[in-house]
């Protein structure tokens, strides 16, 4: 089964991804994140943060591909020169931890 749970109970192929700009779209997170696996489902939140940036939630199809793109991306990958970074880390089921 490819939703069983990760390292730390952690879901399995599900990312958080923040501070993206707030008008990233779907297609957008699709082409960067699609690079390191097969996607299941892209959702992203758009501009509801206080510094109106997006986030998004990534879906891959096994835990070894998001751990690819985790590991690629986070605080790595710009999607315009000149802004910060984006943040990735594993999707926690609903329990706030960050700024966003």
């Amino acid at each position: 089964q490819r939703w069983e749970n990760g390292r730390d109970g952690r879901r399995g192929g599900q990312l958080f991804v923040g501070n993206l700009p707030a008008d990233t779209d779907e297609e957008a997170l699709s082409f960067v994140f699609g690079k390191y696996g097969g996607l299941d489902k892209v959702h992203v939140i758009c501009g509801r943060s206080k510094n109106y940036r997006s986030c998004a939630y990534i879906e891959f199809h096994t835990v070894e591909e998001a751990e690819m793109a985790l590991q690629c991306l986070h605080q790595k990958y710009r999607f315009r020169a000149g802004e910060h970074p984006i943040y990735v880390d594993w999707a926690n089921d609903g329990k706030r931890v960050g700024p966003y």
